[in-house]
């Protein structure tokens, strides 16, 4: 799988971290790509919709989409799989130095310090540049893009205000832009684009 992944997004996409592991002494010794935290929640999606979610909630959420089963199954895996999105932003970068430091040298510059980065937590940031993608790649009005948006804003069980809302797109600096965009952008166009999972 690997293989295929470092054809399919530039070396600037495959260098964004989503975990980190540190030692005894703080020191990180392990990290997980944010490519591969999504592929592994978007499969848990599925084989959850699959195998364990009641045919009732199923049914329910298939209403959403005119009753079809089988393209709210593909909304649900795919919400999984951009729900981390906001980690390719330096704000979230910026935690590990030493991760940021190979982000940079694969030409997502971060420039911190970021002071205020909690201002743009990562699910807020998720929410801000799933919107901007379903209106420029989709054509989806702002309205539209927000009440899908929030599953990513919401996914750590807080949907963020209007207020936060309305002032994440000028956080540039916390948000990225350039470089940074194009990652985004890379991450929501495959897994718009990757087989169902699960």
């Amino acid at each position: 799988m690997d293989d295929v992944v470092s054809h399919e997004l530039s070396a600037a996409a495959r260098s964004v971290w989503a975990k980190a592991h540190r030692d005894e002494q703080r020191q990180v010794d392990d990290w997980m790509p944010l490519w591969r935290h999504l592929d592994d929640t978007a499969a848990v999606a599925g084989r959850l919709w699959g195998e364990w979610l009641p045919s009732s909630v199923r049914r329910v959420i298939s209403a959403c989409v005119a009753g079809d089963e089988d393209r709210a199954r593909r909304l649900v895996v795919w919400l999984a799989g951009v729900h981390d999105l906001g980690k390719a932003t330096p704000a979230f970068a910026v935690q590990v130095p030493s991760l940021a430091a190979r982000m940079h040298a694969a030409g997502l510059p971060v420039e911190g310090p970021y002071g205020n980065r909690r201002e743009l937590r990562h699910e807020l940031a998720g929410h801000v540049c799933l919107v901007r993608w379903l209106a420029e790649r989709h054509h989806w009005s702002a309205a539209d893009g927000h009440r899908i948006a929030v599953v990513v804003g919401g996914h750590h069980g807080v949907a963020p205000t209007f207020q936060q809302v309305r002032d994440a797109p000028h956080r540039t600096a916390l948000l990225g832009q350039g470089r940074w965009t194009q990652v985004q952008d890379e991450y929501l166009d495959r897994q718009a684009h990757f087989p169902p999972r699960g």
